[in-house]
């Protein structure tokens, strides 16, 4: 039984640890969002700067248009993201709870054969004792 449960619970560690590491990946997806959101927030200070030395100002108000749309695309890949997260950390969190129930089955079998074993090895170190106890009475 003990190599069963040592089995299932090094397949809930792999479980696990794939979906730690699909979860990095949406993280590393928010951190690529918010870089590009940084480098949009630049572009626009950029742009405006400049602008204010040209006369340019028609071509600032289409590029700020394109900008605004490329943040709520931004925006909108960050909150689907952020869903997926949410999710991952859900079945993360359902198997840990799966691995910690293996780990404690895994630890009261231990238990239970090394009280069995325990119980073994005192029974015969007592027959031991009576047996010589016996023999030391039948030769008095």
């Amino acid at each position: 039984m003990t190599k069963g449960l040592k089995t299932l619970q090094k397949l809930r560690e792999m479980e696990l640890d794939g979906l730690r590491r699909e979860l990095a990946v949406f993280y590393q997806e928010v951190d690529a969002i918010e870089a590009k959101e940084r480098e949009l927030s630049q572009q626009l200070v950029d742009e405006q700067i400049y602008l204010t030395r040209l006369e340019g100002m028609t071509s600032y108000a289409m590029f700020a248009q394109s900008a605004r749309e490329w943040q709520n695309t931004l925006a909108q890949q960050k909150v689907e993201v952020e869903a997926k997260i949410t999710s991952k950390m859900m079945q993360i969190s359902a198997a840990f709870e799966a691995l910690k129930t293996v780990q404690i089955a895994q630890e009261k079998a231990d238990m239970s054969h090394a009280a069995k074993r325990d119980k073994a090895e005192q029974d015969a170190a007592d027959e031991a004792a009576l047996t010589q106890y016996a023999r030391q009475n039948a030769h008095s």
